[in-house]
């Protein structure tokens, strides 16, 4: 006889069967099919999960979006060197225009110790309260005698000249307070003599134009040179050189204030994207910068009013310098702003980035997902197998 055990020779061969084992076999066999349906619809399931196609188009985005971020940063990081290099370019400028300044006025003070003066004859008590009873001999037999609306002019060097009238009842104190209105000269009276000097080094021109005036008061008429003190012309012509030295410095200055062949101070043009697109740009503002627009050229310290002329283009140059540092200051802050935006964004793409990146990792986990499928094909294979087992005719005709 042959069943299922092989060959039989007799049914009193048969072995003993444990029918307890028979039971527990078609329990293991319902188990099995529910694990084999679990595995295989997880399968089904992890399969349509595991398509990282969307979250790699997202990783990519996010990627091309840093790089070009990132560019804009490298522009940013370039623009602010630029406009470092300016700023400390106007610091050494204006450091320069100080110390021009001074020397400009260490000059004025060795100009104002030249002088050229003129003093008049003694004045009676009477004709010091009145000029108009002022009468001298003119050594040719007649006198110089002033009258009312004499006029006569004084001037210093080039400089504009002071017109002085006699009134009726001018009187000598009047004259000194007249002459004294003027900024380049200084009147007093001095042992009741009119003594007056020029301010500024210039020589002292004095000319009649109604009347006799000058030659009654006593007074030189004509050119008076002013008197040269060597050690104050010394100390003028040094500081003319110096001042002169420190123009060029100026120059250099700002030649030297670029940054990788953008000088915002000789006129480079700067312009930055203010977003990944690019298509929002914003110029940085420069400046041509030069002794000429400046205002500034070299100096000749040879008199007040050159000097003078010298320190009000100083003041001039500084207030220029101070626009044109704001304007700079300006476009920094707008940099500064656009940068801090960008390096957010950054941060939120680098967040981002993370998270895809640790998605497509876990679904991409090739290995484990293999193991998943052959786990569940074994289960189903183990399982068919006891189902053929257990549904043999033979074995269940001893039930």
């Amino acid at each position: 006889m042959v069943g299922i055990f092989g060959n039989i020779g007799s049914f009193d061969q048969l072995p003993t069967l444990d029918f307890n084992a028979i039971v527990d076999l078609q329990q293991t066999r319902s188990i099995f099919q529910s694990a084999s349906f679990a595995a295989n619809t997880a399968s089904r399931q992890t399969a349509s999960v595991f398509d990282t196609k969307s979250y790699q188009l997202e990783l990519n985005d996010v990627n091309t979006r840093t790089s070009k971020i990132n560019n804009l940063l490298d522009g940013y990081t370039n623009a602010n060197s630029a406009i470092k290099s300016a700023e400390e370019g106007l610091d050494k400028i204006e450091k320069l225009l100080q110390e021009a300044e001074g020397l400009a006025e260490k000059s004025l003070k060795a100009n104002s110790s030249l002088s050229a003066s003129t003093t008049s004859s003694a004045f009676s008590t009477s004709n010091f309260n009145n000029l108009t009873l002022i009468s001298t001999d003119n050594g040719s037999g007649g006198t110089f005698e002033i009258n009312s609306g004499d006029k006569f002019s004084l001037s210093s060097g080039d400089g504009p000249s002071a017109i002085l009238e006699i009134d009726d009842d001018t009187t000598a104190q009047e004259l000194v307070d007249k002459i004294n209105q003027y900024s380049f000269f200084s009147a007093e009276i001095v042992d009741s003599k009119l003594s007056i000097k020029t301010l500024d080094g210039g020589d002292l021109n004095a000319t009649n134009i109604v009347g006799e005036s000058l030659n009654a008061l006593g007074l030189d008429t004509g050119t008076t040179v002013a008197i040269e003190d060597d050690t104050a012309n010394q100390v003028r012509e040094n500081e003319e050189v110096k001042y002169n030295q420190i123009l060029d410095k100026i120059k250099d200055a700002i030649k030297e204030s670029g940054h990788e062949f953008t000088n915002l101070l000789s006129g480079s043009r700067l312009e930055i994207s203010l977003n990944e697109n690019s298509n929002n740009k914003f110029n940085i503002r420069n400046s041509k910068l030069s002794l000429d627009r400046l205002g500034l050229e070299k100096a000749n310290f040879d008199g007040l009013s050159n000097v003078q002329s010298s320190i009000d283009a100083i003041s001039d140059a500084v207030q220029k310098i101070k626009s044109v540092r704001s304007q700079i200051e300006s476009s920094s802050d707008i940099v500064n702003d656009t940068q801090r935006l960008q390096e957010e964004l950054i941060e939120a793409l680098k967040t981002e980035r993370t998270d895809l990146e640790e998605k497509i990792e876990i679904f991409n986990d090739k290995s484990a997902l293999e193991a998943a499928r052959k786990a569940s094909s074994s289960l189903a294979n183990e399982v068919s197998a006891i189902g053929q087992f257990n549904t043999q005719p033979a074995l269940l005709q001893f039930f």
